[in-house]
């Protein structure tokens, strides 16, 4: 129990030290996905309400990891010059389905006409002469 108005004023003198000791930090993020969100209008409305209302509390942007932001970009970029070869790709696989329609419709034809051992006499004529 306190004995003085003295000893009060002691205590109130040391417990504000531990309170000035503490800082308050708000992060607010900073990478290229936060941004485009928004976060600096939430950074910016932070800093606003702290100082209108006395607040002391540290409000700061926290940006990404520079090495991961490059290593993203060097992804990035590589990525888009994979474009066009996808979009090739994407084209030869079109064109391989088309010509696999067509070959499957020549086969077809050519069972409907009852040539499909003719034809294959015709492209192997060395292996069907070995096996007689």
């Amino acid at each position: 129990m306190l004995k003085s108005r003295q000893e009060l004023i002691d205590i109130r003198k040391e417990y504000a030290k531990y309170l000035t000791a503490q800082q308050h930090k708000i992060l607010v993020c900073a990478g290229t996905g936060c941004i485009a969100s928004g976060s600096l209008k939430v950074y910016a409305e932070f800093k606003r309400l702290l100082e209108q209302k006395g607040l002391p509390c540290l409000v700061e942007l926290k940006k990404e990891n520079e090495e991961a932001a490059e290593r993203n970009a060097a992804l990035e970029q590589k990525m888009r010059s994979l474009l066009p070869l996808k979009e090739a790709l994407r084209k030869a696989e079109n064109e391989l389905g088309s010509l696999k329609a067509k070959y499957q419709k020549v086969l077809e034809f050519i069972e409907g006409l009852k040539l499909t051992q003719k034809l294959d006499e015709f492209l192997h004529p060395i292996g069907r002469g070995m096996r007689k």
